[in-house]
């Protein structure tokens, strides 16, 4: 991919009155590195404002007949400048969300309007959920008998699927399943142990839980190559 850094005209004129509409709703000091949490509004004149930032990152984004998809990619694109103003989100040729300089290892997850994003100096996933009380009937597409939510209840099945997102984000090959390749055991109430066992993918991260407004928030940490 030949990377060409976009000017990022007008950005710091507006960035403060767009931030009091589309409110950065916390920064979390995580080891590592840091997660901002996002709240999406759906003022989409504003939202332009942004269309000709980071065009590597959705370059079809003006073509979405969802107001509300095009408005999850203009925020996240406001998060990520937010958090990290001197780098270029962009996409690698997987359609991995990246940031250029590619020093920081990031992730992004969206569910309704939020926008969660995880940067660490390495490498990292993140994943949020709102509760879904249907997620028992795909459970044979994920679990595995090692996982500890193989009997489990809905809440665990839902962090076995957080969780598991969060894992495979950390690369976002398609080589890496779910059910095959990723194990989840329980540490404790708040923590996880993840283990990829894919030959080409080894390795071991830690998956920490958290609820945010009644959504299911997980994110890595510890990431160990084996």
């Amino acid at each position: 991919m030949i990377y060409q850094k976009t000017k990022l005209i007008n950005l710091g004129t507006y960035i403060d009155k767009i931030t009091q509409i589309m409110p950065l709703i916390k920064i979390l000091k995580i080891h590592n590195g840091q997660i901002g949490i996002w709240k999406i509004n759906e003022n989409e004149n504003k939202l332009n404002l942004l269309k000709s930032i980071s065009n590597e990152y959705h370059p079809e984004v003006n073509q979405y007949k969802s107001k509300h998809k095009k408005n999850q990619v203009l925020s996240t694109k406001l998060l990520a400048n937010k958090l990290y103003p001197k780098h270029e989100l962009i996409k690698n040729k997987l359609g991995k969300p990246i940031l250029q300089p590619d020093n920081i290892s990031i992730s992004i997850s969206n569910d309704q309007d939020l926008i969660v994003m995880m940067a660490s100096n390495k490498k990292c996933g993140i994943d949020l959920q709102t509760p879904k009380k249907k997620i028992h009937l795909i459970q044979h597409k994920f679990i595995n008998k090692n996982d500890f939510s193989y009997n489990g209840n809905i809440e665990d099945l839902l962090w076995t699927w957080c969780a598991k997102e969060c894992m495979y984000k950390i690369y976002g090959v398609p080589e890496i399943f779910f059910k095959d390749h990723l194990i989840i055991t329980r540490i404790d109430e708040n923590t996880l142990n993840g283990q990829c066992i894919h030959d080409n993918y080894l390795f071991n991260c830690q998956l920490n839980k958290m609820l945010f407004n009644n959504c299911f928030l997980v994110y890595t940490s510890n990431f160990e190559p084996n």
